[in-house]
């Protein structure tokens, strides 16, 4: 049964490949260079303080909102990596998010990369940047889900699926090890959802959202039950493991240094540890 279900996962793969794919979408080399992702939870900030200028002479990756942080503009990150369908809708709910990211995308006067899901190369987002410190690559965002191991491997090395993402983390993690980036140390990646729903006496669910730049947050109603956030977590704590396998596979070694964190599928190292690796960069 176990093998009949990889076998229909596999095929479904396929069929997503042929329909979705952009074949021509090529991967960047980054053999041999160490990266540092900074998510945004609200332990990063002591992180950046602590290491502010080692951390700007450092190849940065950085995810959705950090642009709103005065640390965008001071580590000057190389790259950028956005997920989210939100920031590709024409909802009017939507519209504020993406006039201030476009706005803060503006204000980049360095090189650095966009990453953005080929599925929205025609988005009202990725027509509008326009400043020529940015260059937009596309990613196809088109999702293994099962299947045998060797065969999604087979598909990622060949930049046409990703495992399934269920946060942004996921996504640029995956991403950087696809293209088998040396070392990735991960900052800022608490993951700790799960602490903080709360029930009211009308079984309503309520969340804080926070982020380093955003604290201290109140809590917000949200419009399903609990068990499907939970199960969303899951995913992508589900999804840290994959990546780990395939990163492994490709010669790639992810560090969590995040001071709090809930992700148990990469090793773990202390701020001394990972003071000493990326010297050895």
């Amino acid at each position: 049964m176990v093998i009949l279900q990889k076998i229909l996962s596999t095929f479904f793969t396929i069929l997503k490949i042929i329909l979705k794919s952009d074949p021509f979408l090529k991967k960047e080399d980054f053999s041999n260079k160490n990266f540092i992702l900074l998510g945004n939870g609200p332990t990063l900030e002591n992180d950046l303080k602590e290491h502010t200028e080692l951390f700007r002479r450092s190849r940065i990756i950085t995810v959705n909102n950090f642009l709103y942080s005065p640390y965008f503009q001071i580590l000057e990150p190389e790259y950028y990596f956005i997920l989210d369908p939100a920031y590709f809708s024409e909802e009017p709910s939507e519209a504020e998010l993406i006039s201030r990211f476009l706005e803060g995308m503006q204000q980049v006067s360095w090189s650095m990369s966009l990453y953005i899901p080929a599925r929205y190369r025609r988005s009202y987002l990725a027509r509008s940047v326009n400043n020529p410190n940015i260059t937009i690559r596309y990613y196809n965002y088109v999702t293994c889900k099962g299947g045998f191991d060797a065969v999604n491997f087979a598909f990622y090395n060949r930049a046409l699926a990703f495992p399934q993402c269920q946060n942004v983390l996921n996504g640029a993690l995956f991403m950087f090890s696809r293209n088998r980036a040396g070392k990735i140390f991960l900052f800022g990646a608490e993951n700790d959802w799960h602490l903080k729903y709360r029930i009211n006496e009308k079984n309503q669910v309520y969340f804080v959202y926070e982020h380093f730049f955003n604290t201290g947050g109140t809590y917000k109603l949200l419009d399903n039950n609990l068990a499907s956030y939970l199960e969303s977590s899951a995913k992508a704590l589900r999804s840290y493991l994959e990546i780990e396998r395939y990163a492994r596979s490709s010669g790639t070694r992810i560090y969590n240094c995040s001071s709090n964190s809930m992700i148990d599928a990469f090793e773990r190292i202390s701020k001394e540890e990972f003071l000493r690796k990326i010297q050895e960069s």
